[in-house]
């Protein structure tokens, strides 16, 4: 079968399974089965694809229809610059989560190009792709990760031996900030967010095939993030900073709780590329010399 008449076909099927943008689907997976780039498979569209290569595109078109995400089913995802694997252990990463990595960069950037000295802790470390993004550019920073679920902590450690940072993160199993001691200079974490009662609402790929523990934050969403405050009040060095992330409709209720808690830091939220509520952002204020 020509790779035109391969397209066509997984078009069609990925379209009557319900699957949003079925040609660019398509056409990814096809990429994946074929071991090509785009360009490649532009120009040979009217090649003939390979028995194997053929068998593997219907299975991955099979799965996908059904719908498995195709980050799990090619096993990889691209997240700032840096290509992590992913399976069902953890979340598959958001463009969007990335703003939790550029804020936490310009934050660390006061403290020196290597972010020398700063002890950094990610709450949720799913597959590694924040903490890993932020060791390949922050060599002099310490990190330690946390996770409840023993599973992603491994995937995590798969990535961060991949891109050969080990010596930069530590991870530690428990719950939120539970294993971990402070001062922390930089806090973040993309906690489960989600209405319990929106769950099933969800997109079949996200509801069907993601991990519940990463997505569920409690019948009003803000389950795992008050707890999460809570226990960074005593643990947030002077001076230092917390990044979450948190649902685009949270932002007030959110910086409400934050300003209870830090009456005196500078909080507020900052939004994602498409104008959305996207990450609480909070600067803790430094003490004030005492005259001596």
């Amino acid at each position: 079968m020509r790779a035109r008449d391969a397209l066509k076909q997984a078009r069609a099927r990925l379209g009557e399974s319900g699957v949003e943008e079925p040609g660019f689907e398509a056409e990814f997976l096809l990429r994946h089965a074929l071991g090509c780039t785009r360009e490649d498979l532009l120009m040979g569209l009217d090649s003939e694809a390979s028995p194997s290569a053929q068998l593997l595109f219907k299975s991955v078109i099979e799965r996908r229809s059904r719908g498995e995400p195709s980050a799990y089913i090619i096993g990889h995802k691209e997240f700032y610059g840096l290509d992590f694997k992913v399976d069902p252990r953890a979340l598959i990463p958001r463009p969007e989560t990335e703003l939790l990595v550029e804020l936490a960069l310009a934050f660390a950037a006061r403290h020196g190009a290597r972010g020398e000295g700063l002890k950094i802790d990610e709450v949720g470390v799913g597959c590694g792709a924040i903490s890993v993004a932020l060791a390949v550019r922050l060599p002099g920073a310490r990190i330690v990760a946390t996770d409840i679920s023993t599973a992603a902590l491994e995937l995590a450690r798969e990535n961060i031996v991949h891109h050969g940072v080990e010596g930069r993160v530590t991870l530690l199993e428990g719950d939120l900030l539970g294993p971990v001691a402070g001062p922390i200079d930089i806090l973040f974490s993309n906690p489960p967010y989600v209405r319990s009662g929106d769950i099933s609402g969800l997109g079949r790929e996200i509801r069907d095939h993601e991990p519940l523990v990463a997505l569920d934050g409690g019948a009003d969403g803000m389950a795992v993030i008050d707890r999460l405050m809570r226990q960074a009040r005593d643990r947030l060095a002077p001076g230092g900073a917390m990044f979450i992330e948190i649902g685009c409709e949270q932002g007030k209720e959110v910086t409400g709780h934050a300003r209870h808690l830090w009456p005196d830091a500078q909080t507020s939220i900052t939004p994602d590329l498409a104008g959305l509520d996207r990450v609480l952002t909070l600067y803790t204020p430094l003490p004030i010399p005492q005259p001596t």
